[in-house]
């Protein structure tokens, strides 16, 4: 991941994982994150790197807890707000897509950003005991590829984690049963659509 990341901080740990989709590499990124203490969050801000050479940037901000707003620019990574997810098109034609994952033992993760266009991951901690900081790094030849890589370890990160604590109910195990992989692909393709009315695309 060294190669699509410049400066790749040696504090997060970084294993490639096996891609869903084709025509994608992926990695899973953790750092430790302290403890919370009475009312006072545990809070983990790192720089996670600048990626490389790339012409534009996307990212999915937060605005609020229940809204998000899609951000764009050029050059300088620089979104206003939190974002949970940021695509890069790099130079050499490939996409490079950070996500977030937040919700896994009481950890909130965004991707912030230094001012001078290094990606940093900041995170919350809400428990009593130390957590762990997560995130997502895919490259894919499209952006649909590495947009569904990341989505699909996501996924795969969070029923994980319900299954380890038994709280996969029968409901939501149908849901899991019934998922259908084109859900991803179509959320994709509104994905790309909005970046294409933006300007992003």
């Amino acid at each position: 991941m060294r190669h699509y990341i410049k400066g790749l901080s040696p504090f997060f740990g970084v294993e490639q994982q096996p891609s869903d989709t084709p025509d994608a590499l992926l990695w899973s990124i953790t750092a430790p994150v302290e403890a919370a203490s009475g009312k006072e969050p545990g809070l983990f801000t790192e720089n996670l790197g600048r990626p490389t050479d790339f012409s534009r940037w996307f990212a999915e901000t937060r605005i609020w807890a229940p809204w998000l707003a899609p951000r764009q620019g050029r050059d300088v990574f620089q979104p206003d707000k939190d974002a949970i997810l940021a695509a890069f098109e790099l130079k050499d034609g490939s996409h490079l897509v950070l996500l977030a994952i937040s919700g896994i033992a009481d950890c909130l993760s965004v991707f912030r950003h230094d001012g001078d266009g290094t990606v940093v991951i900041h995170s919350q901690n809400d428990r009593e005991e130390k957590g762990t900081v997560q995130a997502i790094a895919a490259i894919g030849t499209t952006l649909e590829n590495a947009v569904a890589a990341s989505m699909y370890c996501a996924r795969r990160i969070v029923t994980r984690y319900e299954e380890s604590l038994g709280q996969t109910d029968a409901e939501y195990q149908a849901l899991i049963d019934g998922f259908k992989p084109q859900w991803l692909e179509n959320w994709c393709r509104c994905l790309v659509y909005t970046l294409q009315c933006t300007g992003s695309g």
